[in-house]
């Protein structure tokens, strides 16, 4: 029996000292479970042994243990069957629908004074790339394909500071849905863009640097514009937007995230996301019972943190305006949709877009509405131009995209 106790203690710490690993680095495992409810058996364990110090009788302590098993191994199999078979839909976020882990910033940032030494030095700062001169296999139910990163992080070709005679350069930034998730290196949006403007054309090169970093937002990206991306001269800037920077900032505020020492400090969030983060049947009563979002807030705070949130981005555009009037490249603002957006004809920045649109020092890009406009006309499908349990473009939808954006520059006088 002794020697049974010292396997299930060392099993323990194995599985609380892995569990723990990725914690610190803001993720949670199935192994997460594990720990967790091992966790609670050893605190049952430790309470049946105060009540033997105590002088309980032996059938009492007994039955106690008796309930402890069997109620963990039954929480344990509905934890099983909820996270691997039943999977519902309303209690998984983006990522693990896509095939991965649970990430959270905030609980990276919860236990940030542990975690130093585990972050590699391109996370956590004030810019968010990729790692530099990487390869990186992204690999999903729906499509596997391969990105690689150059030496500032970002999925485009390695950019000379000097630009040669004739190059006109042309920067865009945005997040996953410009760094080109869903379709291969040669099928992003910016790629497209630039075999379109460099088709014939001798005397002009078109250099377009896909500076899109996947889980960015417009805050992210002005500082990354002002601080790495500037020195490469633009002569236009792209900056996309969609509804996910509305959660993105939600969950990470606006300029107040960057701190005076280069790091970043996003918005906390409850003390018990870690077993929100490990356990399916919490999830349940979280979101069916207490009616709390996917951004760990109750639904009335989730509606007026969405309001703040659209004001918010227009600090950010308004940056971006100066940033461009201070450097003198021509900045463009391109408003994409979501899939289910367009299936439901709401766009939630309509009237961010409604309100840049009548600024003349910005020139801007609606493709939502040119988007529902080009399906209504061909009969097609918008799910032809997504991935529909990804929702990313798949290489038409970046293609649509493209051929959009370039008759747009072109007819604005940007190119």
């Amino acid at each position: 029996m002794k020697r049974f106790t010292k396997i299930a203690a060392l099993l323990y710490a194995v599985i609380m000292l892995l569990a723990l690993r990725e914690l610190l680095k803001g993720k949670a495992l199935f192994l997460s479970t594990l720990a967790l409810y091992a966790s609670i058996l050893y605190v049952c364990l430790f309470v049946a042994f105060l009540l033997k110090k105590a002088g309980t009788r032996k059938e009492t302590i007994a039955a106690f243990k008796l309930v402890v098993y069997s109620t963990i191994i039954s929480l344990l199999v509905v934890e099983f069957a909820l996270w691997f078979i039943i999977k519902p839909a309303d209690c998984l976020t983006y990522a693990e629908r896509g095939g991965f882990n649970y990430y959270s910033d905030t609980m990276r940032q919860k236990f940030g004074k542990f975690n130093r030494w585990m972050i590699p030095p391109y996370i956590s700062k004030w810019f968010l790339i990729n790692k530099p001169n990487s390869e990186r296999l992204l690999h999903k139910p729906e499509f596997t394909y391969l990105h690689k990163f150059n030496a500032d992080g970002l999925r485009t070709k390695v950019i000379p500071v000097t630009k040669a005679r004739g190059e006109i350069r042309i920067i865009t930034l945005g997040d996953s849905f410009t760094e080109g998730l869903g379709a291969p290196q040669d099928s992003t949006w910016p790629a497209l863009l630039a075999n379109t403007f460099n088709s014939g054309k001798r005397d002009t090169t078109y250099n377009i640097i896909n500076a899109g970093v996947s889980s960015s937002d417009p805050f992210y990206e002005t500082y990354l514009l002002k601080y790495r991306l500037l020195k490469y001269q633009p002569d236009v800037v792209v900056m996309c937007i969609n509804s996910s920077d509305i959660d993105d900032v939600l969950g990470r505020g606006g300029y107040e995230r960057f701190m005076p020492d280069s790091t970043v400090h996003v918005k906390d969030s409850p003390w018990w996301e870690p077993i929100y983060a490990s356990s399916m049947i919490y999830r349940l009563v979280i979101h069916r019972v207490m009616h709390y979002t996917y951004n760990l807030v109750p639904q009335a705070e989730e509606a007026r943190g969405r309001e703040n949130a659209k004001i918010k981005l227009k600090d950010a555009v308004d940056m971006f305006k100066e940033l461009a009037e201070e450097y003198h490249f021509k900045p463009v603002i391109i408003f994409h949709p979501m899939l289910s957006e367009i299936k439901t004809g709401i766009f939630p920045l309509s009237p961010l877009m409604v309100q840049t649109e009548k600024d003349s020092n910005l020139t801007v890009i609606d493709l939502y509405n040119q988007f529902e406009t080009y399906f209504k006309q061909t009969g097609e499908p918008p799910e032809n131009f997504y991935w529909q349990n990804d929702m990313h473009h798949n290489s038409r939808g970046y293609l649509l995209w493209s051929t959009i954006v370039s008759h747009d520059l072109k007819t604005a006088g940007i190119i």
